[in-house]
């Protein structure tokens, strides 16, 4: 009898959400009647300049440029580093693949530090590698004595570092990455959420991008499915050392970015000030929730550098007020494993649609009717 190969066994695939038009139907509401603050996007939506970009540069009969050459020369602008050591690809999380395909061979180990982006863990089981756990503490810092400690076992030859890191929303300080550079091991930051960590410059003073070309260890993910609202058409890019670039074009899909998307992509580079608009009313919306939602009970809330929040709950589960708020039409994110027990992650709405949440969880939080 054929099977699939045995590593595939033990593992738990990606559970995908359901349509927001169909969970819609299910509740009641219209589609534009739902809240959809489950998965960090953007919403205020992509700029005027993409819908034009589509129409005019988008040439669905051919082929898409495979290495994307327009749009890599506009980030080589945007991050401040040299084009050729630039890849686009579909969604940073084909980024993350191809990492993992290419330094881990079956058996060797991943670090992972939990609670963070759960595709590191995916991936690497997928490619029949090994992941050492190395939980965050308390506060979600990570423990450096037990990475550097796991970093020196030959088996161990990748890390991801997610700053900010999602679920928390905490930034890593440039200093801690740093720190961590002489470690025998690839180092790859992922800044998925790093342009909503300040309030002008798209957060490029936090970023370590411009170590990339004077470190060989060192790789740092982006992607525009959040600031740049495209999540819809998938298009992530990486900054990596010279030397690895031969090595990411033998495993690249020729046509991993469509035209769609680098058109899409190469539009939101040309509408900077529209952008920065946006990520500046998200981050006020932002301290403006964590003001409000900390004044609520039973509820803890984490300072944040990203476009969510992590609450953390007392005195209710995570399943009930998920459940209640969705038959509200208010999706969120709920958490409950170990590394983060009993907690929610709130995506950061336009203010009406903040309001409605609030509202929402200070009728479950209090009872009875919301003030």
């Amino acid at each position: 009898m054929i099977k699939v190969a045995k590593h595939y066994d033990a593992i738990q695939g990606y559970i995908p959400a359901v349509p927001v038009e169909v969970l819609a139907k299910s509740l009641g509401f219209s589609p534009q009647e739902m809240i959809k603050a489950d998965a960090n996007e953007n919403p205020y939506g992509a700029s005027g300049k993409v819908a034009d970009a589509l129409v005019k540069a988008c040439y669905p009969h051919l082929y898409p440029d495979p290495g994307a050459v327009n749009l890599c020369s506009k980030l080589a602008d945007f991050v401040a580093a040299p084009a050729d050591q630039i890849m686009v690809s579909n969604g940073a999380d084909e980024l993350i693949l191809m990492l993992i395909r290419l330094f881990l061979e079956p058996g060797d180990t991943l670090i992972n530090l939990p609670p963070t982006f759960d595709m590191y863990d995916l991936h690497a089981k997928l490619s029949a590698a090994n992941v050492l756990e190395i939980p965050r503490k308390a506060d979600f810092s990570i423990d450096y004595a037990a990475l550097r400690k796991a970093a020196m076992q030959p088996e161990c030859k990748l890390v991801f570092l997610t700053t900010p890191n999602n679920p928390d929303g905490q930034l890593m300080p440039k200093a801690e990455i740093e720190a961590l550079l002489d470690l025998p091991i690839m180092i790859v930051v992922d800044e998925a959420y790093i342009e909503f960590s300040s309030n002008d410059n798209f957060g490029r003073e936090n970023s370590i991008i411009s170590r990339v070309p004077e470190v060989q260890n060192l790789i740092v993910l982006r992607t525009f499915s959040k600031w740049a609202g495209l999540a819809g058409l998938r298009v992530g890019y990486g900054i990596f050392p010279a030397w690895l670039m031969p090595h990411l074009w033998k495993i690249k899909q020729p046509y991993n970015v469509n035209c769609a998307a680098q058109a899409a992509a190469a539009a939101c580079l040309d509408d900077l000030d529209y952008y920065q608009d946006t990520i500046q009313s998200i981050i006020a919306e932002r301290e403006r929730m964590y003001k409000a939602f900390s004044a609520l009970p039973n509820l803890k809330v984490l300072p944040s550098q990203t476009n969510f929040l992590l609450c953390q709950l007392q005195g209710h589960t995570t399943e009930d007020v998920c459940d209640k708020l969705k038959k509200e039409g208010i999706l969120i994110r709920g958490y409950n494993k170990p590394s983060c027990p009993n907690a929610l992650r709130i995506s950061i709405m336009k203010p009406e649609q903040n309001d409605r949440i609030l509202q929402g969880l200070e009728k479950i939080l209090k009872g009875g009717t919301p003030s």
